[in-house]
């Protein structure tokens, strides 16, 4: 009896460190997400990287992402990050929809990695052609556009490369965890192996969630032009904030000298 009770209270303990993690997780990621995918809309759309084809697949994944930060966690923290509050549970229909939209959003960031990821197969066929004609540019202008294409495309693949790579490793340690979860599932277990079972699916189910919302931060730590378009942004806010201070100065150094000129 004694056992059984050990058992049952190790399993608790798991059971709320799986709901602690999931919560902590969301709590931590949705701003991270939300602010990360807004910079992210921000810097695809300018100027140096929307000419760029794979730059519109990057922007809808970082708009999806950005449904996937305020829809899709929310609603995970909701249904297992507290005890008895999913809505899901009270309405089959509610459940339904839900779950048909939680799989859509989290579906269509993958995808579209992988058409980003046929672009660039195409692109560097098309390159490859291009070399073989022997085509050369006819004048310097021309000669600088293919070059800044060319830094762009490299740019463009190595964040692609970055998150194909943590989409991969996130999503296959979930499924080797699913499936064996599968396998187990016939088998007679205890309470504890059912709840160490389940934690390891909420964790590594909760991670599948780095590439689709945490996108931003790996483009900034792959690509050097993407940080040159952020610093960009940040210089403007900066010399907005600035420049009603350099006002303020102006219009008080004036005041002093009109007042230094009359004593």
């Amino acid at each position: 009896m004694s056992t059984i009770s050990s058992l049952q209270l190790a399993a608790n303990n798991l059971n709320y460190i799986s709901m602690m993690f999931v919560r902590c997780y969301c709590v931590v990621v949705i701003p991270l997400g939300v602010v990360g995918h807004l910079l992210s809309i921000y810097i695809f759309t300018r100027p140096a990287l929307r000419s760029n084809p794979c730059s519109m697949y990057f922007l809808a994944a970082a708009i999806i992402g950005l449904v996937d930060a305020c829809y899709t966690l929310p609603m995970r923290m909701i249904q297992s990050g507290f005890i008895d509050t999913d809505p899901g549970a009270h309405s089959v229909i509610f459940c339904k929809i839900t779950w048909f939209l939680l799989y859509s959003i989290r579906g269509l960031c993958p995808w579209l990695v992988a058409l980003a990821c046929g672009d660039r197969i195409l692109t560097f066929r098309n390159m490859e052609r291009s070399k073989r004609l022997h085509v050369v540019p006819s004048n310097i202008m021309a000669n600088q556009t293919n070059q800044n294409n060319q830094r762009t495309n490299r740019h463009m693949l190595r964040m692609l490369f970055i998150q194909v790579f943590v989409y991969c490793v996130t999503i296959l340690a979930y499924s080797i965890a699913t499936i064996y979860t599968s396998i187990t599932a016939i088998q007679t277990q205890t309470v504890f192996q059912v709840a160490q079972e389940n934690m390891i699916i909420d964790v590594l189910g909760m991670l599948t969630n780095n590439g689709p919302c945490l996108s931003f931060y790996l483009f900034t730590l792959s690509s050097a032009l993407f940080r040159k378009e952020l610093k960009k942004l940040f210089l403007k806010f900066n010399q907005i904030y600035e420049e009603p201070q350099n006002g303020t100065s102006r219009l008080q150094n004036l005041d002093r000298s009109r007042m230094t000129t009359k004593t």
